[in-house]
């Protein structure tokens, strides 16, 4: 799994501080039992500005661009494999971004196993009579087994237009989906498909900011940009539909955000659940209302 710009960068600090040449360069002196955590030990003794703080934030970066890569092409793959078995949730998933909102449905049969089945080694062939990338109005889709592990959960969206996730309408493209899924599935499988809103995110924090970069409201002086509340939306875009939310990586989100000096992060609620460490939306996506949360600024003065 893929480590935080603030991980890397707090390995590279205590590896800094622990090298023998660099120590000697910069006249440190750092014992682990008097000093305690070799980050904050550097961080005492070399400021945010500074050019060997800056250095090891880019390359910090640069480190998890890459790593990240590594896990995104992980989850390819996994998925290729996936998707490769009949019935399988990966199965369930390839077969609802198929489905094409207006067109009917030709179910063929042969009596012989199809080695070249589009969709699996099996003597089934559901195809359309024209693939239109135009009406296949399903972008989003994740499949698992239900609690009973009898049947399974497919949680399906679309694209709002702008990138963002939203559910299909209840009363004629949902139905219409439910039918066609009914006709691909395996028979005797139950299946419950979800597609609902957008599950509401609240936040309480304080936010310290740098008052020559921001405002008391936290937009910034020079455009009234928010990067506050743009971090917090970039984050929730990026762990993806169905996407596990960890309040660590929200709040190291929060905390690289132009003119953010320190997060104090308190709590976090969705569909009135406190949210601990860890948070899956049970329609598959999240979105914030930031009139509704309790976010305070205050000015991060250092004499």
């Amino acid at each position: 799994m893929a480590r935080t710009i603030k991980e890397i960068a707090n390995g590279m600090k205590a590896d800094f501080v622990q090298h023998e040449d660099l120590s000697a360069l910069y006249g440190l002196e750092y014992n682990s039992e008097r000093d305690g955590d070799a980050a904050d030990y550097f961080d005492k003794h070399f400021s945010a500005p500074s050019v060997e703080s800056v250095l090891i934030w880019i390359v910090a970066a640069c480190v998890a661009v890459v790593e990240n890569m590594m896990d995104w092409h992980k989850k390819e793959i996994d998925t290729k494999i996936a998707r490769e078995r009949y019935g399988h949730a990966g199965w369930y998933e390839q077969m609802a971004l198929k489905f094409q909102y207006g067109d009917g449905l030709s179910v063929n049969y042969t009596a012989d196993r199809n080695v070249n089945a589009p969709d699996g080694n099996f003597a089934e062939s559901t195809e359309y009579a024209t693939v239109d990338p135009e009406k296949q109005i399903v972008k989003y889709a994740y499949c698992e087994d239900d609690e009973d592990g009898i049947g399974v959960v497919l949680k399906v969206a679309k694209d709002n237009g702008n990138g963002h996730f939203t559910y299909l309408d209840p009363e004629n493209e949902l139905p219409a989906f439910k039918a066609y899924l009914l006709r691909v599935k395996p028979a005797g499988v139950p299946v419950e498909v979800i597609s609902q809103g957008a599950e509401e995110l609240n936040l309480t924090m304080t936010i310290y900011y740098d008052p020559l970069v921001l405002k008391h409201n936290g937009t910034k002086i020079t455009d009234g940009e928010n990067p506050i509340k743009t971090a917090v939306n970039r984050y929730l875009n990026s762990i993806g539909f169905n996407g596990e939310l960890t309040i660590q990586a929200l709040v190291d989100a929060i905390q690289v955000a132009e003119g953010v000096r320190l997060v104090g992060f308190d709590s976090a609620t969705a569909n009135g659940e406190q949210i601990t460490h860890k948070y899956t939306p049970y329609s598959g996506y999240m979105s914030v209302n930031f009139d509704q949360c309790a976010i305070t600024y205050e000015p991060y003065v250092k004499i």
